[in-house]
């Protein structure tokens, strides 16, 4: 009988689907969770019941255009995350878009993972964290994304980095909603 439990306990203990560890979640539903926009001619954010892919969502609204610098959201100051392995978010936005999500740590150094936004719909982003590659303009003295010592974590829109690919410059908007940071792989395509 004590083989027969022992088989039952290990079984269970390697089933798949354990819950991941949750390192950081945010779902806007009681307002911005300090998230802020960079940019200081652009609306600080804030949330909508509305428009939201659940419950509330980070709404910012924001110039987009030829000659205009890429708009980011962020979070300044997330906890420590080492041993995340995945980002996960809802995105949607006005345009049709190219995204990014970056990791800025405190000595300067930046990670990005690119993404894309098609217009007016809703879209589940999950991101491994071994997607993530060091942004061209920045040096890392370590070598290596390291999630304990983050400055800030953001969602940036990247179309005034490709002039004219989007038409004159306008208002538009990004939604943001349920940023989970976790350490389950995110599945890959």
């Amino acid at each position: 009988m004590q083989r027969w439990m022992l088989a039952v306990l290990i079984g269970i203990a390697a089933a798949p689907g354990a819950q991941a560890k949750v390192l950081y979640s945010e779902t806007f539903d009681n307002g911005p969770g300090g998230w802020v926009t960079m940019d200081p001619a652009a609306e600080q954010p804030t949330t909508s019941a509305g428009v939201a892919h659940a419950g509330a969502a980070l709404v910012s609204t924001y110039q987009v255009g030829p000659g205009i610098a890429p708009h980011l959201l962020a979070m300044p100051g997330p906890p420590a995350l080492g041993g995340a392995r995945a980002v996960r978010l809802w995105v949607r936005t006005v345009d049709a878009t190219p995204l990014g999500v970056m990791f800025a740590e405190q000595n300067g150094a930046r990670y990005v993972a690119l993404a894309s936004s098609l217009a007016n719909v809703w879209q589940h982003l999950e991101i491994s964290i071994d997607r993530f590659r060091l942004a061209e303009d920045t040096d890392d003295p370590t070598g290596h994304l390291d999630l304990d010592h983050l400055a800030a974590i953001a969602v940036v829109d990247l179309a005034g980095m490709f002039p004219g690919a989007n038409g004159p410059a306008r208002r538009t908007t990004l939604w943001l909603d349920d940023v989970r940071i976790d350490d389950e792989e995110a599945p890959t395509s």
